[in-house]
């Protein structure tokens, strides 16, 4: 249920209020893996590329 309710918040809160606020601007997702993991960084030092990165995640 924890679960249901946290994708929920996801997609309904936090996903559109990040690509109004910041915009979305991906490079390199061509270079990504299309399975399997992949590592991630963020180039700033800020609480909200947290969330920026959570947003960018399907």
């Amino acid at each position: 249920m924890q679960r249901l309710i946290r994708i929920i918040f996801l997609a309904c809160c936090v996903r559109p209020l990040v690509s109004l606020l910041l915009g979305r601007c991906i490079k390199g997702r061509e270079h990504l893996p299309v399975s399997g993991p992949a590592i991630i960084a963020a180039n700033h030092n800020s609480h909200l590329d947290i969330l920026y990165l959570i947003a960018l995640m399907p």
